[in-house]
């Protein structure tokens, strides 16, 4: 029942014969899954079924490694019997990902226009049904994965043990952890719908993976280039045939290779940047032309830093045209941080100079979003500033009415540049906030844009100071019901941390455990 015209070319898009208006293909791997692919196949049959109902065909590739119990010839015999349209494709043994590569290449080769892949096991524990479901919403969502997820929620995994679901999800989680791809909770299943132009993204040259590191490698690729990546809750069923090929060097390996896909990935990220800036640029100088802005910069013992800094960003504002104050907030220094200030606020009618009396960031910060006059307010440290963030920023909450917009350390497209023991306590902290504040963006400290006739009113509520109003700030809003959201920034240290980081957790678990507690009594 193949899907062909006279001349033998695949046709897809709105043109393709039989009423079908899209094409996607199922792509399998197997080897010696002679005790499965049957009933795969019958799945997948009718899943077929389901989508021609809305008008979506569907055929098969089958990569099979030469098996020697004969799986090829079983799959063969399937497809005729059900009608299927079915392409074995036959290579030596290689591994697991070599043969989805072999695949893909395989289609890309072909003529005709596919609009989406779905790759599954062949060994029958993911129930092929599901394809429908999946592509529904990789389809209504615009992704550019969908993931069949055991561990996102709705998913499940019967019959697993507790300790193969423990290794599972410590994987995925060292995942995210090591190549800074972000909310992803099973990057480490086959069972996904993919858009065909991500399936180029992957050359073994240059990321030589197998197994469960290379479906791990492929969704932080795809991330990292931009594409988005979602999850829909599956039932991952157990083997219905055969026997699991996870072994310990499996584990060793997938360890190893996420700090090869981690380079790769940051790479791809690094690339991609100037190109989205570029593309997105217009539009956040349309909207910094379009609104008023107040620049705050909380100031503590930056003599050094503070000229450059106000320099720079009023400069950069009159280039574009913009309506901005400046308002330094010194705060406690001992150093000539306060004349400094004086001396820019003399030079530059914008800048506006500030004094609070104790080293305190966030009452110099919330010192700032009281004077300041603007629509919107744009936080920037001394040391860590970037106006086209705040470009984009604008952007965003003006297009998606936001009142809050966080450059996260962690958000897609981020690139941390600290070292690891600095990335591990953000995560960690983050991770907090998720789990027992209910946070929806991914961090609460460093740059922002914040809407101010809605924020301002929230930060007179706030009850904290040094570094926990952000975090305070952040989630009053959101508490509140106003909405947030975040852009992932490049963060490179210009300085040594002021604060030991030892002390620096201590003061934070503290300080959360007492914004738990007010939190709670407010409720």
């Amino acid at each position: 029942m193949g899907l062909s015209d006279n001349s033998g070319t695949v046709i897809a898009g709105e043109a393709m014969s039989g009423g079908y208006h899209l094409l996607g293909t199922v792509v399998m791997a197997s080897y010696n899954e002679a005790g499965s692919i049957a009933s795969v196949l019958e799945e997948v049959a009718q899943a077929r079924e389901a989508l021609e109902l809305q008008g979506i065909a569907l055929d098969i590739l089958l990569v099979d490694d030469n098996s020697p119990d004969g799986t090829a010839t079983i799959a063969r015999d399937v497809a005729t019997a059900r009608g299927l349209d079915l392409e074995v494709l036959t290579g030596s043994k290689e591994g697991l990902g070599a043969a989805l590569v072999r695949g893909f290449r395989h289609l890309e080769a072909k003529p005709g226009k596919r609009d989406f892949i779905v790759t599954l096991d062949a060994d029958g524990q993911h129930d092929a049904r599901q394809i429908p479901g999946l592509v529904e919403a990789f389809l209504s969502r615009g992704s550019g994965v969908m993931i069949g997820s055991r561990w996102t929620k709705g998913g499940s995994s019967p019959g697993t043990s507790r300790a193969r679901a423990v290794l599972s999800q410590g994987g995925n989680f060292a995942f995210r952890l090591i190549t800074g791809t972000r909310k992803v909770k099973d990057a480490t299943t086959s069972f996904r719908v993919i858009r065909p132009e991500i399936a180029s993204l992957f050359d073994p040259a240059k990321l030589h993976v197998d197994g469960y590191a290379f479906f791990s490698a492929f969704i932080a690729l795809a991330q990292a280039n931009g594409f988005p990546i979602d999850e829909c809750p599956i039932v991952f069923r157990p083997r219905s045939a055969g026997q699991s090929k996870l072994t310990l060097k499996d584990c060793r390996e997938f360890l190893f290779n996420l700090f090869l896909v981690r380079k790769v990935a940051k790479t791809a990220r690094a690339q991609r940047r100037p190109m989205k800036a570029t593309a997105l640029l217009a539009d956040g100088q349309r909207a910094l032309s379009a609104v008023s802005l107040s620049v705050v910069f909380p100031a503590y013992q930056e003599e050094d830093y503070l000229p450059s800094a106000v320099t720079d960003v009023v400069t950069g504002l009159r280039q574009v045209g913009a309506d901005f104050e400046v308002i330094v907030v010194e705060n406690g220094s001992r150093d000539r941080t306060k004349a400094v200030a004086d001396e820019l606020a003399a030079m530059f009618p914008e800048v506006i100079s500030m004094s609070h009396h104790e080293p305190d960031y966030g009452k110099a910060l919330r010192a700032g979003l009281m004077r300041a006059s603007k629509t919107f307010v744009v936080n920037f440290d001394v040391d860590l500033y970037d106006l086209p963030f705040a470009e984009l920023a604008i952007a965003k909450a003006e297009k998606e009415r936001l009142a809050i917009v966080v450059g996260s350390k962690r958000g897609a497209e981020a690139n941390d540049t600290r070292p690891f023991i600095r990335k591990l306590v953000t995560f960690t902290f983050s991770s907090i906030l998720k789990v027992g504040f209910g946070l929806q963006v991914s961090d609460t400290h460093g740059m922002k844009v914040l809407r101010r006739a809605q924020v301002v009113p929230i930060a007179q509520r706030c009850e904290f100071g040094t570094d926990l109003f952000d975090t305070e700030l952040v989630l009053r809003t959101e508490r509140a019901g106003l909405r947030t959201g975040e852009l992932g920034v490049t963060i490179e240290e210009k300085r040594d941390a002021r604060t030991p980081i030892v002390s620096r957790i201590v003061r934070s678990l503290k300080g959360l455990a007492r914004l738990r507690v007010a939190l709670w009594r407010e409720r």
